[in-house]
């Protein structure tokens, strides 16, 4: 592991701890009156061309202008070449007549406008990081791993399988957080019929799959930005979830970047213009990986991001979540009910004492990462590498780093697990087999969640 080294005596983590620790977010700083955008949120150039609306991309073939899929259109078969033309091309679409009543959207964008806006000693007490809260706000979930914070504050609410309850939510939001969470997870059903039609599938493949059994709501505020020309409001990326809702207000600012089947879209959020009015946006993220990792704390699956990825691997994986809140033993398979519990109660501590040592590596107080809930959540994924008739053509697990903060690892004797190390000398980078200790016929990996990165994770 390499720590991040500071540049000219500026020490980023520094100012990145500082900046989480005022609870306070983007627009705290807006409300100190900041005249000049800090340094964290410095971003490298894009030199990609901003196409205008209505222009072609004659090099991709790709309209700037977004499709527009009215549902209230009769005739099901021109909505549904619709739907497939814009998911195969843009990867983005407008919907109107949708059936979401505009009352609802607008209460919504000034509920999330109130809740930002409100003192900031009344969000304090939801600003969490990490994903062990259904209700939680925070400025930059990657705060600590991202090259660039971005000019944003969010509240994120896991409304669907299991709603929050009312006392978990700000009062700001108390009344319609739910409400446009159902409606959303309506209007992504009927978007799902005619996506399913459009692949060629019976009209409820994708609902039966459960690709809106999962619905996460991020609430994002873009606060006036001084200098909005240093920064961005959302970094370039394509959403993680089956499909994402979006509602926005008539601020502007969203980019897609027009370069599976459909097309999962680049895109990106400049920095508020605005000298006196914050930009809202809501965005609804209908999950079907997350319902395979994450809506039951015990789960066997193979490949959780199966229909996301260019292939497949040769594993199965059993998957359970230990903490904050274990499964009942009646929630674990019989096999593994009597020691899964106890060998992640081991594995934790055996965590925390590294994460003593990697906090003093780090200059912080030895407790530093433990208090900061470094360990708080644990999910043990027990992976099984099966036989396999023709190992060139395949692999057990595809190039990665893991999301996780530390990871754990418990492998047999048979050998298979290799790190991509790059010794710095120029020379290219080379794969690395790690030794296996004989200790048990499966292997068995352990993940604590927390967005802290100034160390390098391994490929």
């Amino acid at each position: 592991m390499r720590a991040a080294a500071g540049v000219g005596g500026y020490d980023r983590q520094r100012e990145l701890q500082a900046f989480d620790d005022t609870k306070a977010g983007v627009k705290g700083l807006v409300d100190a009156g900041v005249t000049a955008v800090p340094a964290i949120f410095h971003h490298s150039p894009d030199n990609l061309p901003v196409l205008q609306q209505g222009a072609d991309d004659d090099d991709n073939n790709v309209p700037a202008a977004i499709p527009v899929i009215d549902l209230s259109c009769a005739r099901r078969e021109e909505l549904v070449r619709g739907v497939k033309a814009a998911a195969e091309t843009v990867g983005f679409f407008q919907v109107v007549n949708h059936g979401v009543a505009g009352g609802l959207l607008a209460e919504t964008l000034a509920a999330v406008r109130r809740f930002n806006e409100a003192p900031a000693e009344a969000k304090r007490p939801y600003y969490f990081r990490g994903n062990a809260r259904k209700v939680r706000f925070s400025s930059n979930f990657d705060l600590f791993q991202a090259p660039a914070a971005n000019w944003r504050d969010t509240l994120f609410c896991n409304v669907a399988p299991e709603p929050p309850r009312p006392e978990e939510l700000p009062e700001a939001v108390r009344h319609v957080m739910v409400e446009f969470g159902d409606a959303v997870r309506k209007l992504a059903e009927r978007l799902l019929e005619l996506l399913s039609e459009a692949l060629g599938l019976a009209r409820d493949h994708l609902r039966e799959m459960g690709c809106v059994e999962g619905v996460g709501v991020a609430s994002n505020y873009y606060p006036p930005c001084p200098e909005p020309h240093l920064t961005l409001g959302s970094t370039r990326h394509t959403d993680a979830s089956f499909l994402t809702v979006l509602l926005q207000d008539d601020m502007g600012g969203l980019q897609l970047v027009s370069n599976g089947k459909f097309r999962s879209v680049w895109h990106r959020v400049l920095a508020n213009k605005s000298r006196d009015t914050a930009r809202v946006s809501v965005a609804a993220f209908c999950i079907t990986d997350v319902i395979r990792d994450r809506a039951h704390k015990v789960k066997f699956t193979s490949n959780f991001d199966l229909f996301h990825a260019p292939a497949a691997n040769w594993r199965d994986t059993l998957l359970c979540n230990l903490t904050p809140e274990p499964p009942l033993p009646k929630e674990l398979p019989e096999a593994v009910r009597h020691e899964m519990v106890e060998f992640g109660a081991a594995v934790r501590k055996v965590a925390e004492r590294l994460l003593e040592l990697l906090s003093e590596s780090l200059g912080l107080a030895n407790d530093q990462l433990r208090e900061m809930g470094c360990v708080e959540g644990l999910g043990v994924g027990n992976n099984y590498y099966l036989p396999c008739p023709e190992p060139h053509l395949t692999l057990g697990s595809t190039k990665h780093t893991d999301a996780s903060f530390l990871t754990v690892l418990l492998q047999d004797d048979m050998g298979g697990l290799q790190v991509l190390v790059d010794r710095g000398d120029g020379c290219r980078a080379s794969w690395m087999s790690l030794p296996c200790p004989a200790l048990s016929s499966s292997t068995s990996v352990t993940f604590f969640r927390h967005p802290l990165d100034r160390f390098s994770s391994l490929s």
